[in-house]
């Protein structure tokens, strides 16, 4: 009686491991997490299956999990599902979007109690699996970045899979939903002579915890979230046939993309440098668990961190971020935190952060704790500072998440590739060690499966399969290049592809 179950989880198994990209990295601890992350995404995103919590099946037996196990889309579930993307397996997030279709009706009640008018969606920040709010985070409740993420990731489920089916029953009006939240909440007000919008009330996820200072004007955070929204909207409209709502164009124009706050080192004001400000006159004070007030950087990815006008006040927030140190960070901070530094082409410090996480943020069974294994490191460790000796003592106060575990995978794959508006960028910046590698099957925005092979420290080939066909967008960084025996100058590829249709792109003289 078992073998059929033996047979059909042995057939399972293997298309999954054949979907999934193939890489040779030159860490063998990068490949690790990689692999084991992999592994840990098709138990707990299973097709079919339950949406994931926090901690999903691999529940433990022995102590009731902190946070009910619930859902949390402030980070927790869309680092989770992140990796479904680039991994080729986007049924993954089926159970996801049939469980948030059914809360459509209670999250337009929420959206039109709050905001005051129909149309709105409102997704707090902690709930169960019938929508209901767990807690009373009052911050959380209000955070209205987490209706629009959930939205973004939605887009991109059907940018990567070119699905418009997908794009029109659950993007679009998680879309709509999320921006008339959005637009409800803005108020016009003159700034140096120009009228712009401003966000009141707004939050920035965590800082200052729930008490009354925990708001202000112009949250980064949402001004980020709420730009990414509107620049996505006219492109599905386009797609499924919507008219176009002029509040999309003038939220891009008066709405700014970060609140800019002044440099502060040493308890002085740095003249004329400008940092990332979490909202309206308020700079990152101390080392923080949530890189919120970076998310135009990393996930919303909003601004070029290289632009003429972004770059200095990126790299004094960048600075300003890593002098306050990781401190206060926890296991799921890391894996956004080597993603945000992958995103500024600074690929060793993205490294090195994995490295760090895989030290101190996984335990001797390779379980992904949201606190330290050990003291020394983090203010959020295992409690021995406070044992006899400063040793464990069993059982010690473990809390185990699966949110890095797979955030882990998505920064892995954020160094080989990344997706920046519609264009692909092969190994945009080399980690210095990294002399050879080759990977194959990482899925991008347009449907198409890119590999790529390294010797010594140079892209010699680029490997593209169109999967839905369209213009293929690349940026290869060869500067000349033969794209199937074809001839082509420059460090960027633009060409139209049909489905089915495989490109090898090599540096020009290689064999």
């Amino acid at each position: 009686m078992l073998a059929p179950l033996v047979r059909n989880t042995a057939r399972w198994w293997n298309a999954y491991c054949d979907d999934v990209p193939e890489l040779h990295l030159p860490d063998v601890t990068l490949q690790e997490i990689y692999e084991y992350g992999v592994y840990k995404q098709a138990c707990l995103t299973t097709p079919g299956g339950v949406a994931a919590t926090l901690q999903g099946p691999f529940m433990e037996e022995c102590q009731l999990p902190p946070w009910s196990n619930d859902y949390h889309f402030n980070i927790n579930l869309e680092m989770i599902y992140w990796p479904c993307l680039a991994t080729n397996r986007l049924g993954h997030l089926q159970p996801l979007w049939e469980m948030i279709r059914g809360w459509l009706p209670r999250l337009a009640a929420h959206g039109e109690r709050f905001f005051g008018v129909p149309g709105a969606l409102m997704l707090p920040h902690a709930v169960d699996d019938r929508c209901q709010v767990i807690g009373s985070f009052w911050a959380g409740a209000i955070d209205q970045a987490c209706t629009a993420w959930m939205a973004y990731l939605a887009w991109l489920h059907y940018r990567y899979s070119m699905d418009v089916e997908v794009l029109r029953t659950i993007a679009w009006p998680l879309l709509t939903g999320a921006f008339n939240g959005f637009y409800a909440m803005l108020e016009e007000r003159e700034v140096d002579g120009r009228m712009v919008y401003s966000l009141p009330v707004s939050v920035s996820p965590e800082y200052n915890g729930a008490g009354m200072n925990a708001w202000g004007r112009d949250a980064s955070f949402q001004l980020a979230a709420l730009h990414r929204i509107a620049a996505i909207l006219p492109q599905a409209a386009a797609i499924i046939g919507e008219a176009e709502d002029p509040r999309w164009a003038a939220v891009r124009e008066k709405l700014p993309p970060y609140t800019r706050v002044p440099f502060v080192l040493n308890g002085k004001v740095q003249d004329g440098k400008y940092v990332i400000g979490l909202w309206d006159g308020q700079a990152l004070e101390q080392s923080h668990r949530h890189h919120s007030h970076l998310a135009a950087l990393y996930p919303f990815c909003t601004i070029d961190p290289h632009a003429p006008e972004h770059e200095a006040v990126v790299a004094h927030s960048i600075w300003q971020w890593t002098l306050l140190g990781a401190g206060q960070w926890t296991g799921w901070s890391i894996p956004w935190a080597a993603t945000i530094c992958a995103r500024c082409g600074l690929a060793d410090a993205a490294v090195a952060w994995l490295h760090w996480w895989h030290n101190v943020y996984t335990n001797y069974g390779y379980g992904t704790t949201h606190n330290a294994d050990c003291a020394g490191c983090t203010g959020w460790d295992d409690g021995s500072l406070w044992q006899p000796g400063f040793c464990k003592v069993e059982p010690f106060p473990e809390v185990m998440q699966m949110d890095a575990g797979l955030g882990v995978v998505t920064a892995v794959l954020e160094l080989l590739v990344q997706c920046r508006d519609g264009v692909i960028h092969v190994l945009p910046r080399l980690p210095s060690r990294w002399h050879e590698l080759r990977f194959d099957g990482i899925r991008t925005e347009g449907a198409f499966l890119i590999g790529a092979t390294v010797e010594r420290y140079q892209v010699r080939e680029v490997r593209v399969t169109s999967m839905a066909g369209g213009t293929l967008e690349l940026v290869h960084g060869m500067p000349v290049c033969e794209v199937n025996g074809t001839r082509h100058a420059g460090p960027r590829l633009s060409i139209s592809t049909r489905a089915g249709q495989k490109l090898v792109i090599k540096r020009a003289g290689h064999a």
